[in-house]
């Protein structure tokens, strides 16, 4: 398939932000979420929404967030949309002067939810799809109609021109399957942006699963899916190793990213700058790494085997 005018241009504008030297700040604003995915990389977190930063802590937290510095908010979960006050937070954001981003799950996206996120000044959302058989699909997601809700979320979104692309994963059986292929001819069928695929994560419900890790094989032939125009695979390069991303966490936690379950400080006791400036001294960063940490075998050794099942989430390393 060649490459058309209109993902010429949404890679043009991805380039730039990427090479943007300002960050990335993502936002987790809830843990929970409808579904129950065998997969969930936030499973191990717990959930308590007495815990959660309210709408006015997330507000204040926005209104700090330095213009010099800070180029885009991703709201993640959970499930973000379970929040009702999402639309302020994006508008915001967006007011601020930030690239608003947002991941779902699909599972709450009609028509009416499509337009007021695009009318808050959404205008990046990714759309959760994990098999392209939506009985299969349904099943991982432990919800019945998921697959036909994320569908028609995903044309709301177009129909509302938010940038939309489908978030994907893959593993060792979709792969050899065909299933990820099939995905992304469903991307095209739908006229996503783009597609986004996630590497196989050894956290939440996989934590210490090593049978999930790609061998080099496979990871070659992953790397045949890559177009620069349509399909990006996240493990090309980790934002959070060359420090280009952090992650809040729904309690308030910064973190390099929303997988890493470290914790380097808590927003509810000092201020940000301080808090990433520790992280980002700490000897993890200074390890020569370009993809996904979960992925490296140095850093698994290092820091992941400080973790078991019955580690509270996430691990203080402040």
């Amino acid at each position: 398939m060649k490459p058309n005018i209109r993902n010429l241009n949404r890679w043009a504008k991805t380039f730039a932000y990427i090479h943007d030297p300002r960050v990335t700040a993502m936002i987790g604003v809830t843990y929970f979420c409808q579904c129950s995915c065998p997969h969930c990389g936030m499973a191990a977190y717990p959930k308590n929404k007495k815990e959660e930063m309210s709408k006015d802590e997330l507000i204040e937290i926005i209104n700090q967030f330095p213009k010099s510095k800070i180029k885009g908010v991703y709201f993640f979960g959970g499930e973000p949309l379970l929040r009702n006050d999402i639309f302020e937070l994006i508008s915001r954001a967006r007011r601020r002067g930030f690239l608003t981003i947002l991941d779902t799950n699909g599972y709450l996206l009609t028509k009416e939810v499509a337009r007021k996120l695009r009318n808050a000044g959404l205008q990046v959302i990714g759309v959760s799809i994990d098999n392209p058989d939506s009985q299969i699909h349904n099943k991982l997601r432990g919800q019945k109609d998921s697959f036909e809700r994320a569908v028609e979320g995903i044309k709301n979104c177009l129909n509302e021109k938010m940038v939309c692309y489908i978030s994907t994963y893959v593993t060792k059986q979709n792969l050899k399957s065909g299933d990820l292929k099939k995905i992304i001819s469903l991307g095209e069928k739908l006229g996503v942006d783009y597609i986004r695929i996630v590497p196989p994560l050894p956290m939440g419900k996989w934590l210490g699963r090593e049978d999930i890790r790609l061998n080099d094989q496979e990871g070659q032939l992953l790397k045949t899916f890559r177009r620069f125009d349509f399909v990006r695979l996240e493990d090309d390069n980790c934002t959070a190793v060359i420090k280009s991303s952090f992650y809040i966490s729904p309690h308030g936690d910064i973190q390099p990213c929303c997988y890493l379950p470290f914790s380097f400080g808590n927003l509810r006791n000092e201020a940000l700058e301080k808090i990433l400036k520790r992280m980002w001294q700490h000897p993890m960063f200074e390890m020569k790494i370009k993809r996904c940490p979960l992925n490296d075998k140095e850093f698994q050794k290092k820091y992941l085997s400080k973790l078991t099942p019955s580690t509270k989430f996430p691990l203080d390393l402040s």
